[in-house]
């Protein structure tokens, strides 16, 4: 049935009547993809040197509290602290943890970062010593990671031969959303993982609040780069027939909130709206939605189950 208004030049979304997830139709072909991403103007091709590698004194408070975000973050990493510096840790960097979403809970391993972009995520936590591996379709994105420093499979995630194995986590952080097979890229992340290894999904909130007050003009419907719209029930079932157990997910807004304000409003308001003062109220308010269960981002966290254990303790 149809979910929404008819989006302007890039079709319709619909909702499947018996499992409720939200499609984009018609869909472009696997061919089209590539240009749906221009590798100039696309920010995920562009991080590390708009962002990680900025000279201004904003970004650079920006990389250390995204520094020290992964260690507040890390059991052993923040072991290694005194009791005050990981107290502090812990409420200097939640502004960092608002924006700067799916870090790996466990102490550094293997990570496959699917939809790596330039490799800019890789970068941050290769610093905090672990081995990052990296899946991008775009052609510009995986040369940049590789100029990046990262070990980069290029091509369909699904459908491709990935050389890793055995991984400690297997990140699709606002990624499954772009992909026309969500199944068989959770089915393909199960077999990468290791025994207890964790699964770390991103993705847009179809329940918002924004996506109730924006309707067709909330900044995460992103047609037609978007091809598919979860909520917290539809993602979980999901990733539940996938054979993940421990499923735990919560809010967590990524800033879709301002990005769709800024587009309604006029052009002159635009600058105003996206100066740090702002931007600050802009993370309040996304802390203040997410405690409400009304935000604009998901975080799923699973686990591969290990039988192993799971037999010895029954």
């Amino acid at each position: 049935m149809r979910w929404d208004p008819p989006l302007e030049g890039a079709g319709q979304l619909v909702q499947c009547r018996r499992c409720r997830i939200i499609w984009l139709t018609p869909q472009p072909t696997e061919e089209a993809l590539v240009d749906l991403y221009p590798s100039d103007e696309y920010y995920a091709y562009r991080f590390v040197e708009t962002v990680a590698r900025g000279q201004g004194a904003l970004s650079r408070m920006t990389n250390q509290l995204r520094r020290w975000a992964i260690v507040a973050s890390s059991p052993s990493l923040l072991r290694a602290k005194s009791w005050w510096l990981r107290g502090a840790l812990r409420v200097i960097t939640i502004p960092a943890r608002q924006r700067f979403r799916g870090l790996p809970t466990r102490d550094p391993g293997r990570l496959l970062d699917i939809g790596c972009g330039d490799g800019a995520f890789g970068v941050y936590l290769r610093e905090a010593g672990w081995t990052i591996y990296g899946v991008e379709f775009h052609p510009v994105g995986a040369a940049r990671a590789r100029a990046n420093g990262l070990e980069v499979f290029e091509g369909n995630f699904t459908r491709g031969d990935v050389p890793w194995r055995d991984l400690d986590v297997v990140r699709l952080w606002h990624v499954l959303e772009h992909l026309s097979e969500p199944r068989a890229a959770l089915a393909k992340a199960y077999q990468l993982l290791a025994p207890g290894g964790e699964l770390i999904i991103g993705v847009p909130n179809a329940a918002a609040l924004y996506r109730r007050i924006f309707g067709s003009r909330w900044a995460a419907i992103q047609a037609p780069q978007h091809l598919i719209h979860f909520t917290a029930g539809t993602l979980r079932r999901m990733v539940a027939d996938a054979g993940f157990a421990d499923i735990r997910i919560r809010n967590a807004s990524v800033g879709t909130g301002l990005s769709s304000i800024v587009a309604v409003c006029p052009q002159s308001w635009a600058r105003a709206l996206m100066n740090p003062g702002f931007r600050a109220v802009s993370i309040l308010s996304d802390l203040m939605l997410d405690s409400l269960r009304w935000g604009d981002g998901l975080e799923l966290r699973a686990r591969r189950p290990d039988f192993l254990s799971c037999a010895s303790s029954s």
